[in-house]
């Protein structure tokens, strides 16, 4: 099954499988079979093809099929398997294999392509000294000890800076175990604090896969996509470990064609026409204003075909970082909840036991911050899975939160992550081979940004088009209430003998179209 090409971290049993087959080049190709194969299953199944006698133009390579549209309909299900493999489909996808060429469903990679460093990024801890604060008398067995460590602090020359530990801990005399004991009441951590000797920040940790194909390798990586937003960073040698991970929705990943705007505007302008009202309403400005030209160019984001040619491509990590305010001492309980787009408040004292005790650890968000759930945005692309925080709260752990940069309105990237998910391009970052993805896999997304001035100008638009289809879908809504409204009493004329039951039913026809005033 598919566990055999992603499961496992790097240095974990599946990845170092997958390690020595390929680093062995015993791997000649893998085929990717259609869904419900199998009788028990509907899960993604694999052919591994391998060999210790690779023939020359395979040496170093692997070749990967995707067969998941080669399928034959089964004339009844048998349990979960609804298709086969025909013998023509069996010998199409051989010839495809001994061709090896390249091609929409065949493509040929080098065995370092699936390979990757799993690196961790450590920063320095910072703390500065608050030597006024308190020391719990639980920190020592006795009293004394206690006092001579509080008489110690106290004596520390006036000007020994509190920015620095190293040199306050020096100044204090005490010895390292005792240091070690009240630390973490007389200090805080502080980003302006010089660094603590020896020591990394266990909260701004991070793990990052550079896959052996990066230009420059990790130096080039740290120095690319780490150092620019940390200056401080720096890799721990010593956890680096190996990985190997095959993903065929990275590389057979189709994203969906997205209707052209003058389709759009021909279907609505057929509701115009069924719809006489809407020929009044604001629906008809508002399709003269889409069909405005703008000159365009192209460009490398992977969802869009072409953009404005005065705006910016810059990846995702340069408007947006991710935050994680922890909420230590439960100083708030107003819980907020991500649903189809609108973020709701939670009714903490209505539950009946569904939330937890204490909100202990849930995450701050403030007015600005963009929250999204990436197991949403992988599982289902019709649905808006971001949305906009408009005041203080907190949220689970489940939820990502991002804060914007300089040179972009929250309310804007929150729409441009919107219509990436509806592009299905995280949807294809999992397409249930990847498990699971954060923000770091998608960073280095490529997005379009227009000067701030046309955000505010784009944002104004969107809120005017919204204003416009809510209108239409209240007329809608109307229209169709009327109609099942009318439908009741009809019926009901006719059971009790009110209206002929000879009637055909119809209304008032006008060029074979029902008319309802």
């Amino acid at each position: 099954n598919g566990s055999s090409i992603f499961t496992g971290d790097a240095g974990s049993g599946e990845s170092n499988a997958r390690r020595y087959l390929i680093e062995s080049d015993l791997v000649e190709a893998i085929i990717a079979l259609p869904e419900n194969m199998f009788y028990n299953t509907p899960l993604e199944t694999f052919i591994w093809i391998l060999s210790n006698r690779k023939n020359e133009r395979r040496k170093g390579k692997i070749q990967l099929i995707d067969a998941t549209a080669m399928k034959f309909p089964l004339r009844k299900n048998m349990g979960e398997k609804n298709c086969e493999l025909t013998p023509e489909i069996r010998a199409e996808i051989l010839r495809i294999f001994m061709d090896m060429e390249q091609s929409d469903v065949s493509m040929i990679f080098n065995n370092d392509e699936f390979a990757y460093w799993s690196i961790t990024i450590e920063r320095p801890l910072r703390l500065r000294v608050c030597p006024d604060r308190d020391i719990p008398a639980a920190v020592f067995k006795k009293a004394e000890e206690r006092d001579a460590v509080q008489k110690a602090l106290a004596s520390v020359p006036a000007d020994t800076p509190t920015d620095d530990w190293d040199a306050f801990a020096k100044a204090t005399k005490l010895k390292a175990a005792v240091l070690k004991k009240i630390r973490p009441f007389v200090t805080e951590k502080d980003p302006a604090a010089k660094p603590v000797e020896g020591e990394a920040d266990v909260d701004l940790r991070d793990t990052e896969n550079v896959p052996f194909t990066y230009e420059g390798g990790v130096e080039a990586f740290m120095r690319n996509e780490v150092l620019t937003y940390a200056p401080d960073a720096y890799v721990d040698e010593k956890k680096t470990t190996v990985g190997y991970e095959i993903s065929f929705a990275k590389y057979f990943y189709k994203p969906a064609q997205l209707c052209e705007t003058a389709d759009v505007l021909s279907r609505l302008g057929i509701l115009e026409k069924e719809l006489e009202k809407l020929k009044r309403s604001r629906m008809s400005r508002l399709m003269t204003e889409i069909s405005e030209t703008i000159s365009q160019r192209e460009t490398a984001v992977s969802w869009m075909k072409t953009i404005p040619a005065h705006w910016d491509e810059k990846s995702l990590i340069q408007f947006a970082e991710e935050q994680q305010i922890k909420n230590k001492g439960m100083v708030e309980d107003n819980l907020l909840s991500l649903s189809y787009g609108k973020i709701i408040n939670k009714d903490i004292h209505a539950t009946e036991g569904l939330l937890p005790a204490s909100f202990e650890g849930y995450q701050i968000v403030h007015n600005g911050n963009i929250i999204l759930r990436f197991t949403d945005l992988q599982n289902d692309h019709k649905s808006l899975r971001t949305g906009l925080v408009t005041q203080t709260g907190i949220i689970t752990s489940a939820y990502t939160c991002l804060k914007t940069r300089e040179g972009i309105l929250p309310e804007y990237l929150q729409l441009q992550l919107h219509i990436a998910d509806l592009c299905k391009v995280f949807y294809g970052m999992g397409g249930g081979v990847r498990q699971s993805i954060g923000f770091k896999d998608i960073r280095g997304l490529t997005i379009a940004i227009p000067p701030i001035e046309e955000q505010e100008r784009i944002l104004k638009r969107v809120h005017g088009i919204e204003e416009t289809i809510r209108d239409a879908i209240e007329k809608h809504k109307a229209i169709i209430t009327a109609l099942e409204d009318l439908r009741n009493c009809l019926i009901a004329d006719v059971v009790t003998g009110k209206a002929d039951a000879d009637a055909d039913g119809r209304g008032e026809e006008e060029e074979g179209n029902v008319t309802l005033e």
